[in-house]
């Protein structure tokens, strides 16, 4: 794995989702949804970088249907219900306007700091 989606990365950090270890990809504790970066963003397309692939349990992972949803849309509702919870909607907010910069420049292919 290139590394972690910025979008990804961000939802890690909130207190009801946990990273699932070797996928860019987490767990939401309360329904077991698991987030995802868009297949199309990890392929590069950049109109898919702003959107998120979440899947429900009940079926095989490979089974599982996903459904493709607005990232900006998600993240704000995810801010909410930690804000809800007890963290500081202000850094949150700050927190989350960051990720979707670095979403915006995000490549999947990027391995690091390779410049000549």
């Amino acid at each position: 794995m290139a590394g972690r989606h910025p979008l990804i990365a961000f939802l890690a950090g909130l207190p009801q989702f946990d990273a699932i270890a070797l996928t860019d990809s987490v767990l939401e504790l309360r329904s077991g949804c698991v987030v995802s970066a868009s297949r199309s963003a990890a392929a590069g397309d950049a109109d898919s970088r702003f959107r998120l692939n979440l899947a429900w349990p009940g079926g095989s992972r490979s089974a599982a249907p996903t459904h493709e949803v607005d990232a900006y849309k998600y993240i704000a509702l995810q801010v909410q219900e930690a804000a809800r919870l007890g963290f500081d909607l202000q850094l949150m907010a700050q927190s989350a306007e960051r990720a979707m910069l670095d979403a915006s420049e995000w490549r999947s292919d990027v391995k690091g700091d390779e410049s000549p």
